[in-house]
């Protein structure tokens, strides 16, 4: 189905992952539409989507995440706390995480932030 995509980034290590918290963002607590985010940032980071799924939860809060052909993005919200996660872990040369984060905190404009890149696999 995809062809390979050489699954190092580097001789160093194999994938990076993104840690994201989004403080006091505008943005409207639905899960579809959070997946929606998410669809556009993997097509803007050259990611292939092998499946999706989200999720409302009641009263609060919902949850999206992607399985990629480069491994996964998610979002996950708590309203009550003003609070969004997001996690990119990628792997490959093709996949650029960073343009999906950048337009993440386009979309949900952030008031604070804080991100976190952490080199998974490193030798």
């Amino acid at each position: 189905m995809f062809k390979n995509i050489g699954h190092r980034e580097s001789s160093e290590y194999i994938g990076r992952h993104i840690v994201a918290d989004f403080w006091h963002c505008d943005y409207e607590d639905n899960a579809d539409k959070l997946l929606e985010f998410l669809i556009n940032a993997a097509h803007i980071s050259h990611s292939r989507i092998i499946k999706t799924a989200c999720h409302q939860f009641d009263p609060t809060g919902s949850t999206a995440i992607l399985l990629l052909a480069e491994s996964h993005m998610s979002i996950h919200t708590w309203p009550e706390y003003n609070y969004i996660a997001i996690d990119i872990f990628t792997c490959g040369h093709e996949m650029k995480p960073e343009k999906a984060l950048a337009y993440l905190e386009k979309s949900f404009k952030p008031k604070k932030s804080k991100i976190k890149l952490i080199k998974r696999g490193k030798r």
